[in-house]
């Protein structure tokens, strides 16, 4: 006859976040992950967000990469670190929601549960704001600019997002001044211009993207941007 000790079932292994990602369904997982955000979700997403120079807007990105990581959970024992494995979720969700935009855009239909359409702080009204354009250009603005070389959306980041001095973004290795005011300038063209060839200025006295490269590179005392 076997003993009470021999019949029970084995005991799981602990790993680092075992006590969040170890459940019987990726809804419970998921439960658990949001209550309180005991794996750093938040600022991990905003950390990869910055990583990659990407505008995506952070609350979709939070409600996306932790589901995924509720449905990875499942069969996770520790291997890869937590650290890795997290990070690899919340890379792919940027990348998958990146490609949905795309998809959106070359529909022309309006995303599904698209936070533009009620969030204020949603990443399109954000960019209409700081550009002075309409929302739904500004999405599709926001799918040109995520399609950019990585230098390029860099640069536009530390200048623009972070407001940095170009002299710090230097600094901080973003090319040359001239490189990275390029680099800047040529982002903005090309939101523009939707990622056609960019075309020169038809009325250089008025508010238009020469006037946001004013704004954010400097200009000299007659109004022209220092180029």
């Amino acid at each position: 006859m076997q003993s009470s000790a021999s019949k029970a079932k084995p005991r799981q292994r602990t790993y680092p976040g075992s006590e969040v990602l170890a459940g019987q369904s990726p809804r419970k997982v998921l439960t658990k992950i949001l209550r309180g955000d005991p794996l750093g979700m938040d600022s991990r997403c905003a950390d990869r967000v910055a990583h990659h120079a990407n505008l995506v807007d952070p609350d979709r990105l939070y409600d996306h990469a932790t589901a995924w990581v509720a449905h990875q959970a499942f069969g996770y024992d520790g291997t890869p670190p937590l650290d890795e494995f997290l990070t690899t979720c919340i890379d792919s969700t940027i990348r998958t929601l990146l490609d949905e935009d795309i998809e959106v855009q070359r529909q022309g239909i309006p995303a599904l549960g698209d936070p533009d359409q009620s969030s204020t702080t949603s990443v399109s009204h954000w960019l209409a704001d700081c550009l002075g354009i309409e929302p739904p250009i500004a999405r599709k603005c926001a799918v040109v600019y995520n399609n950019l070389p990585i230098p390029v959306r860099e640069a536009f980041w530390a200048v623009v997002i972070q407001s940095k001095p170009l002299e710090r973004a230097v600094a901080e290795g973003h090319g040359a001044p001239a490189k990275a005011k390029a680099r800047v300038r040529y982002a903005l063209a090309m939101m523009s211009t939707l990622g056609t060839t960019p075309e020169p200025n038809p009325d250089p006295g008025a508010p238009s993207w020469n006037y946001a490269e004013d704004i954010f590179l400097g200009s000299d005392n007659t109004g022209r941007s220092d180029r």
